[in-house]
């Protein structure tokens, strides 16, 4: 019962989010997706896009977290709207991987 002025920008974020993938969307296009949400939240979000790449969906995701690029198959890095890099999610990932605090 609350109005979407009342709603936090994360509760707007995902509402978007779940609107964007009714219906089961052939192309998911997603930009900065879990930028209003707390770490959490972002990778919940993050495991059902996933799933419905997984499931034949294209996806396109647009963000400056890198621990969000690393799900992605493919990467495109820009700078000043000019790709100067691409790279596999697998070295990414790895390349994270070998960066993280160790706890």
């Amino acid at each position: 019962d609350r109005f979407p002025e009342r709603l936090s920008g994360g509760q707007r974020q995902r509402i978007a989010i779940a609107r964007g993938l009714v219906g089961n969307r052939s192309v998911i296009l997603a930009d900065e997706p879990t930028g209003a949400l707390d770490s959490h939240t972002g990778e919940q979000i993050m495991l059902v896009l996933r799933d419905h790449i997984d499931a034949g969906a294209a996806g396109i995701l647009v963000t400056h977290e890198a621990r969000m690029a690393a799900w992605a198959d493919r990467t495109v890095f820009l700078r000043d709207g000019r790709i100067v890099d691409r790279s596999r999610g697998d070295s990414l990932r790895d390349l994270l991987a070998d960066t993280a605090p160790r706890i």
